[in-house]
């Protein structure tokens, strides 16, 4: 391994690690295809998108793989690999990497399961490019990961060779904490603080039920002349829905409030989440208007009282004090809530705009507020407060307004 030398701990070697950012030069989207009847063990190799953007190659992955005709199909898969600087990228006839020019991020693949006895599509990651990843002793392949196997030494560091600023690194966690995000780049955080990086990105997959999610942060240096230290520029989601549909956003820190993953996630299926607590301040954002990037913009209202308008009703969820709590909590995240008066079951969501609530029958049609007010009895004349204001003009939206 050259100048650099491996130590024995416990009786193992020294764990070592290869940063793939260090490595990474574009991402190359890749489809595999067998048809029915083939003898053969391998299938036909083409490429299908080339970026430097991986939001980019999975959004072209995610289109690929909802365009495909799989009625013949007995096996493909769409992958999205990523090839390394100063090497010319290449595969084999199995669509796997040669040499070391690349390592593959992730694929979507068409096949049969034993388990479920049927054909159906699966996801699975396979390397993140922004997590360090740990290769072992450097000096034998057998104990080393093949996809890195002629990685030149000089990118292997051992764990001693990164350290970041505590104070900063904290902070950064604590945040990616709040985002919701748990401790699944903390590795890779302490890795990217490291030096006197100008800015970075550090990128996670993320399942809401059965919608996918590819979540990009983005940090840069302050160039504050009294602080320079990293600060998180924002997120960006690409969404692939159950149904198909793909969705990429943008979402800007705020300087008032925080917007979780699941906050995100909500406002993209058109719900409204509680941005800051302090002043009830709501936000969702507005599909009917995009901006130069195809970004849609949030919106907020203020003095929305989610709790006085579903609190006129004999919700039976809301009888527990802890329950109930647990309820006004998630819908205040956006979620959508299960909800049942008088032995009819219904489901909700916040919808602020208009002072009300957005309404669901148990199969999912749309309903309104004056059904709830029937199953339980309640007269249609009793109508709920006006009190919103509209952040963005600072005037009071008047009684009216029809609902989206």
């Amino acid at each position: 391994m050259g100048e650099r030398d491996i130590r024995m701990i416990g009786g193992r070697w020294e764990n070592l690690s290869v940063f793939p950012h260090e490595l990474v030069d574009q991402y190359i989207v890749v489809r595999d295809f067998q048809p029915m009847g083939l003898i053969s063990e391998y299938g036909e190799i083409s490429e299908i998108g080339r970026t430097t953007d991986l939001l980019e190659a999975y959004n072209c992955m995610f289109k690929a793989k909802m365009s495909e005709d799989t009625k013949d199909c007995r096996y493909l898969s769409i992958s999205v690999f990523a090839s390394f600087k100063n090497m010319d990228f290449e595969l084999d006839k199995y669509a796997e990497v040669v040499k070391s020019t690349g390592m593959i991020v992730s694929h979507m693949c068409y096949e049969w399961h034993v388990d479920t006895r049927d054909r159906h599509w699966e996801y699975l990651e396979d390397y993140n490019p922004c997590k360090p990843i740990i290769i072992n002793d450097p000096d034998n392949y057998f104990f080393r990961l093949p996809d890195f196997a002629n990685i030149n030494p000089v990118h292997f560091h051992k764990e001693t060779d990164f350290a970041c600023d505590n104070r900063g690194f904290e902070y950064h966690k604590n945040d990616l904490r709040n985002l919701g995000l748990g401790k699944f780049l903390d590795d890779a955080l302490a890795v990217n603080l490291t030096g006197d990086r100008r800015q970075f990105q550090l990128f996670e997959t993320w399942w809401f039920d059965d919608d996918l999610a590819v979540i990009n942060l983005s940090y840069k240096r302050s160039d504050a002349s009294d602080n320079h230290s990293m600060v998180r520029d924002g997120m960006e989601i690409l969404l692939c829905s159950a149904t198909g549909e793909i969705q990429r956003q943008s979402f800007d820190t705020p300087k008032d409030g925080f917007i979780t993953i699941e906050n995100a996630y909500n406002a993209m299926q058109q719900r409204s989440f509680l941005l800051d607590k302090s002043n009830d301040t709501w936000a969702f954002l507005n599909f009917k208007e995009t901006d130069q990037n195809g970004n849609h913009q949030i919106e907020t209202v203020k003095g929305y009282d989610l709790r006085k308008v579903l609190g006129a009703l004999p919700i039976e969820e809301l009888r527990d004090t802890k329950k109930a709590d647990s309820f006004y909590a998630s819908l205040e995240s956006g979620n959508r809530e299960a909800i049942a008066i008088s032995g009819k079951n219904f489901f909700v969501e916040a919808q602020p705009k208009y002072d009300t609530l957005r309404v669901y029958t148990e199969n999912m049609q749309k309903s309104t507020i004056q059904e709830l007010k029937s199953a339980a009895g309640v007269s249609h004349n009793n109508e709920f407060s006006d009190h919103r204001v509209d952040l963005n003009t600072g005037t009071k939206q008047s009684k009216g307004q029809t609902p989206s």
